[in-house]
């Protein structure tokens, strides 16, 4: 252990905003950050991570359990848990403690290797229809629409195909001590749906020690933010199923689609000229600067993901005033509706709604409410994770 620093390794994916924690978590002076990729081998393409100097690339599987399985490790941090990252339950070691920050994507679709263990329904119906429509000419949908439909089959078919790893998925969901979920609803749904799951709850303050900016609120209706990435599970075509019956009168649609699907980027920009609407689709990596002065022309958002998503881009337009609107059914518009947030939903969409921005009174509600909810800690990141160490010796 070096200069007698605590040790956490994370377990890292190609996740875009890895650069920007690991410089937060580099920051702590009593603990030693290593970041090892959660492959091993010849690694073909990374596409998000910037810095890659400081992540450890191991050249097999013998050299990436040695680190995973070394003593003096004091924390395993899982950024997302992934099927590749689950090959750590083979050496653990066994006084570590091991959190998974979960991302979202892993508990709603097939990132583990195993039907979802939130089995919720992620497409609407006119989405739907074009993911039935896709796999009559792609097989790779095949095994999507079957989790979708049918994930206990799913689970039988992977069982028998490869016992020995789901079995070792099974161990590694059982192994985690903690379980850090973007919201409170998930980890209360994921510990009641998989029972394996006994890890106690946990949550890394992400803004520690941040100034809070001043409230802002839109005075007129401007233009229209369509969800924030072109992913199938955001239900695009369900959202301009319910704008078309509006005239935007020339209002502009912002559409972001950096990353995603490019079959769905191009069906995107077919269906989404409509009812004198403008479009501007935003393409290529943009500075965060620029894209958020982007999308601070938008007065009204709307998300369609039926699964958490896009917590970044909902958070900043819940701090500058934008009027926000999920599908009713969705996970995101249950979190936000219990916690008293002004949001509306898209099935109950009517011209005043699209014609008028959040009052003043509302934004500067959302605004106080946000910072209440998520605030200002005033901890650091490192006394944060001596908590953790303390609460699990006082076990």
């Amino acid at each position: 252990m070096e200069n007698n620093k605590k040790v956490i390794l994370h377990i890292i994916a190609d996740a875009v905003h890895f650069d920007i924690l690991s410089n937060r978590f580099d920051q702590m002076t009593g603990y030693k950050n290593i970041y090892l990729f959660n492959a091993f081998g010849k690694i073909s393409h990374i596409q998000n991570i910037k810095n890659i100097s400081k992540v450890v690339i191991a050249q097999n599987e013998e050299e990436w359990g040695k680190i995973v399985g070394n003593s003096n490790i004091d924390i395993i941090y899982f950024h997302g848990l992934w099927l590749e990252s689950t090959k750590a339950i083979r050496y653990i070691h066994e006084h570590a403690i091991v959190v998974w920050w979960c991302f979202g994507l892993e508990i709603y679709e097939t990132g583990l290797g195993i039907a979802p263990i939130l089995p919720i329904k992620l497409y609407k119906q006119k989405t739907l229809l074009l993911c039935l429509k896709r796999s009559l000419s792609q097989y790779r949908s095949i095994s999507r629409l079957l989790v979708y439909f049918f994930p206990s089959i799913f689970n039988f078919l992977k069982w028998i195909q490869s016992p020995k790893r789901v079995k070792e998925i099974h161990k590694m969901l059982e192994r985690v001590n903690y379980l850090f979920t973007p919201l409170n609803i998930e980890y209360k749904e994921v510990t009641h749906k998989c029972k394996r799951i006994k890890a106690k709850p946990f949550r890394l303050v992400f803004n520690p020690q941040v100034q809070k900016p001043s409230p802002n609120y839109h005075l007129t209706s401007n233009a229209l933010l369509i969800d924030h990435s072109a992913h199938i599970t955001n239900n695009h075509l369900d959202i301009f199923h319910a704008l078309r019956r509006f005239n935007l009168n020339s209002r502009t649609l912002i559409i972001p689609i950096s990353y995603g699907d490019s079959y769905l980027q191009k069906e995107i920009k077919k269906l989404s000229n409509f009812n004198n609407s403008k479009t501007n689709f935003i393409e290529g990596s943009l500075p965060l600067k620029d894209y958020r002065n982007i999308i601070g022309t938008c007065s009204h958002a709307f998300f369609g993901g039926m699964r958490q998503t896009a917590l970044g881009n909902i958070s900043y337009l819940i701090r500058t005033g934008v009027k926000l609107f999920f599908f009713k059914d969705s996970i995101l518009y249950k979190h936000y509706k219990k916690l008293g947030y002004y949001v509306y939903s898209i099935e109950s969409l009517n011209e005043k709604e699209l014609n008028t921005p959040l009052s003043k009174d509302e934004a500067l509600h959302n605004y106080n409410l946000y910072f209440k909810n998520y605030g200002i800690s005033h901890e650091t990141y490192e006394q944060q994770f001596d908590k953790l160490l303390l609460d699990k010796k006082n076990e």
